[in-house]
């Protein structure tokens, strides 16, 4: 165990020496259609559909903005490079734990951005599901302790049609130095409608020590108006082996302060077929901003956890997240 006072000072003295507030940005959203200048104006119709490819991206543009704030990559489009060093504390009665996170992105060169090396130093949750559900794969289910490990392999990535990507990963994970090799393939793809966005992804797996298995995530969101979003993400997890099914469901509203600067709550549950139950359901909301220019981030995140094995009594918890990004962050 690690003593609250030495997890904690280091991110409360950067919290404060740094923490100036980071200049004015840019509009996070689009601005809605305008009137059109032109001598003859376009018809009715036109105008319509204008409008609403404009409120289309700008869901679409505050949802990306939001992965890459609170460090989720799922549905980034960019293909780019990038490294990303976290480190959380998380403190509740009894104790505290720290765990860093390495997680990197080299896209190789002559492959025209389609082929990646993936590094992760952590590639599941530290604390054993999603915190915020925004966490990169795997995302927000149950999972045991042995899952922990360091994960390098490949990734492609391939446009099959518009709005329709597909990404293959082939690697070994390495948990208690024993190596578990992988495979996976995803396609996810992108919908609009009018103020509403829909990004369902279907995912194939197989794993050495898991064995095989089929996820699916269903991710809704909308604008509420200026920096708001509401985002609900709804998740399937079938493990063969086991003959188990895993659920999860986040409901998740963001206001933005500006671009750096955000707060995120969640209210989520966990559950599983077998037997058919809920083991576990929490609510927290999280302050993350930028504490020096745009690559250094820091954010407080106090939770309530209730869960079966304490008999849904209430947990409270204090999640503190410092992290440093590496790369293009737009």
């Amino acid at each position: 165990m690690i003593r609250i006072t030495s997890a904690v000072l280091p991110v409360l003295l950067l919290w404060t020496g740094l923490g100036a507030a980071a200049p004015p940005a840019a509009p996070l959203l689009p601005q809605p259609f305008a009137e059109s200048d032109e001598a003859d104006p376009p018809g009715l119709l036109d105008r319509i559909d204008r409008t609403h490819e404009t409120w289309s991206q700008q869901v679409m543009d505050m949802g990306v903005w939001l992965d890459r704030l609170f460090g989720g990559e799922e549905f980034v489009p960019e293909r780019s490079s990038y490294v990303r060093l976290r480190t959380t504390a998380l403190m509740r009665e009894g104790g505290s734990e720290v765990e860093p996170r390495l997680q990197a992105r080299i896209t190789l060169p002559n492959t025209e951005r389609r082929l990646s090396l993936m590094l992760e130093g952590e590639d599941e949750d530290p604390f054993g599901r999603g915190v915020g559900g925004v966490q990169p794969d795997p995302p927000m289910l149950l999972r045991s302790p042995g899952d922990r490990g360091f994960t390098a392999g490949l990734r492609y990535l391939s446009e099959l049609w518009k709005a329709v990507d597909l990404d293959a990963d082939a690697g070994i994970r390495l948990r208690s130095g024993l190596p578990d090799p992988f495979v996976r393939a995803r396609v996810r793809r992108v919908v609009g409608l009018g103020s509403w966005e829909l990004r369902p992804l279907q995912e194939l797996y197989w794993r050495e020590q898991k064995g095989a298995g089929a996820r699916f995530q269903l991710l809704v969101q909308r604008s509420l108006g200026g920096p708001r979003l509401f985002r609900s993400i709804s998740e399937v997890d079938w493990v063969h082996r086991e003959r188990t099914t895993y659920y999860a469901q986040d409901l998740i509203f963001v206001h933005a302060f500006s671009r750096l600067n955000a707060v995120q709550a969640v209210i989520g549950v966990r559950g599983e077929s077998h037997p058919q139950r809920v083991e576990s359901w929490f609510v927290n909301i999280g302050w993350r901003r930028n504490i020096y220019r745009d690559w250094l981030f820091a954010e407080v995140r106090p939770e309530l956890l209730f869960e079966r094995d304490a008999d849904f009594q209430a947990e409270p918890r204090l999640f503190l997240t410092l992290e440093a990004y590496f790369g293009n962050f737009r």
